[in-house]
């Protein structure tokens, strides 16, 4: 075997040891145990993550599991949106994509991709490893991103003028509570996207630099308008797009992260079907966003 191909069973090998010691965790309910599953990713030196996990995760901190109340404001509107597991991943990964397409995807992957697998025509074909390297960086963006969808809770309170949400930060098991909040003089303008059973309202805040809210929260499809009407009432901008626009923005999004690595294998022959199972991955999210797999809770 080439070391080429050494290096790509070593990190095929990480991977699969970082998905070991999430799942260890996740299920021992640890509150640093994604931590260690990202540093065992890292290229070659990830190794070293795995003896000093299995020697501290007895003694790592649990998670209490965190018990989300809606509580209907005086003023205003509150909801909760539930994503069962273990299909509530894929679909969270199907709304950070649709929510945040512009900002992440545009730039991030039309952009730099192309310029690396430029330079890997041009200059070396060792170059496709960035271009590689970028796509999955780009899916734990996904991952980290999707961690805010899991089970949330919103709340427009108009008396206070706020925008709350508490969400559950986990993946698969129980995790730990999270509270944001905006206030409503701060957003600018909404734009809702729809995507499978709900709609991503995406938050565009007058100074998005210094802003700490929210940059979209989920909204069933049957109570997005009564929800843009609350905010119009506000003196908030609102838009929305329709499904057309989000399902190419999603199934353009996944297309190039899982064709990216085939392309830059099919024309200069070095490795990168290894990465196919992202585009797997990608296709599981289409289905899911696509199919249902939610509970709502209409309060």
């Amino acid at each position: 075997m080439t070391l080429s191909g050494l290096l790509v069973a070593a990190l095929l090998l990480q991977v699969l040891l970082a998905f070991g010691i999430w799942y260890d965790a996740s299920r021992r309910r640890l509150e640093w145990g994604l931590g260690y599953s990202y540093g065992t990713m890292l290229p070659l030196v990830g190794y070293m993550f795995v003896p000093v996990y299995l020697s501290r995760r007895d003694e790592e901190q649990q998670y209490d599991q965190p018990d989300l109340a809606v509580e209907q404001p005086a003023s205003g509107t509150a909801w909760e949106v539930k994503l069962p597991d273990p299909f509530g991943l894929p679909r969270r990964f199907a709304y950070v994509i649709v929510a945040l397409w512009r900002r992440y995807w545009l730039y991030g992957i039309l952009v730099a991709t192309s310029l690396l697998f430029a330079a890997a025509l041009a200059i070396d074909a060792r170059a496709n490893s960035a271009a590689l390297s970028l796509c999955a960086t780009h899916w734990l963006v996904i991952w980290g991103t999707a961690n805010g969808y899991r089970d949330a809770v919103v709340t427009i309170d108009i008396e206070d003028g706020t925008l709350t949400q508490r969400h559950v930060s986990g993946f698969i098991w129980e995790g730990s509570e999270t509270e944001t909040t905006v206030e409503l003089a701060e957003i600018e303008r909404v734009k809702a996207v729809p995507c499978g059973q709900h709609a991503m309202v995406r938050l565009g805040y007058e100074d998005w630099v210094k802003a700490n809210g929210p940059l979209a929260v989920p909204v069933h499809r049957s109570r997005t308008q009564e929800v843009l009407a609350l905010l119009e009432s506000e003196d908030v901008q609102t838009e929305t797009v329709g499904s057309r626009v989000a399902a190419i923005r999603l199934f353009g999004t996944v297309a190039t992260l899982g064709m990216i690595p085939v392309a830059v294998t099919a024309v200069t022959g070095e490795f990168g079907s290894d990465l196919m199972f992202l585009f797997l991955l990608g296709v599981v999210a289409w289905i899911v966003a696509h199919t249902g797999g939610c509970t709502y809770v209409n309060t």
